[in-house]
Parts: C-alpha cells; structure tokens; sequence
C-alpha cells in the first residue's frame, strides 16, 4: 500500500509539474490577475489527499469507498472556491484564458483521482 501511494504520489507531482510548465508556454504571466501556481499547488494537494483517503479509507475495508470519493469531490469544490474567492468575483470579470487557466488543472487533477480511485476499487475485483 505504501509502495501504492508514494507512486500516486509521483506521479500526481509529475503531472503537476509537466502541465504547469506547458501552460506556463502557452499563456503570457501577464494574461493572468491570479497566481497559476497557487491553482496547480491547491489542485495537486487537494487531489493527492483525496487519494490518500480513500486508499486508507479501502484498505480498512470499507465497501463505500466509492460514495467517500464522490463526497469528497464537492468538498474539494468548494474549498477551491474559498481559497480563490477573490479571483474568481473580480469587478472586471475574467477573461477567457484566466478561465482556462482554473479550469485545465481543475479537469486534469480531476482525471488523475477517477483514474486512480478506479483503480483502488477495482484492484480486489
């Protein structure tokens, strides 16, 4: 298990690097009133702890682990929210690549726990 999460753990982290970085080429600094590298850090963590329990939540052997995980998702949501608040309702609104610059990460981190979380609950059938 352990081997498990620090690979998940790598792999989270890689994926994090290598699409900041590629977003990074594709957008100006400038083009963005928020800190890109807040969203990718906020979604890395929140994603790799969602992860976290639901694996610890698994090997207890718990059969809910898939409704723990669709609870989680809306939490994660709305601490986003919390935590970028003031980006989100600015008085000039957003443009359309600062609304790409929170929705890329939110999707990719969001493909990372389905695809990992399947694979947690379909390792025992």
């Amino acid at each position: 298990m352990i081997k498990r999460i620090v690979l998940s753990f790598l792999m989270a982290t890689a994926l994090c690097l290598v699409a900041f970085f590629l977003h990074l080429t594709f957008i100006e600094k400038s083009a963005l009133h928020y800190s890109l590298k807040s969203v990718y850090i906020f979604n890395l963590t929140a994603s790799f702890i969602i992860y976290l329990l639901v694996e610890l939540l698994h090997a207890k052997g718990s059969s809910q682990a898939g409704l723990f995980y669709l609870v989680l998702i809306p939490i994660k949501l709305f601490l986003f929210f919390l935590f970028f608040k003031e980006d989100l309702f600015t008085e000039d609104g957003m443009n359309p690549t600062e609304r790409i610059g929170l929705v890329v990460p939110m999707l990719l981190f969001l493909l990372f726990e389905i695809i990992s979380t399947a694979s947690i609950l379909n390792k025992d059938s």
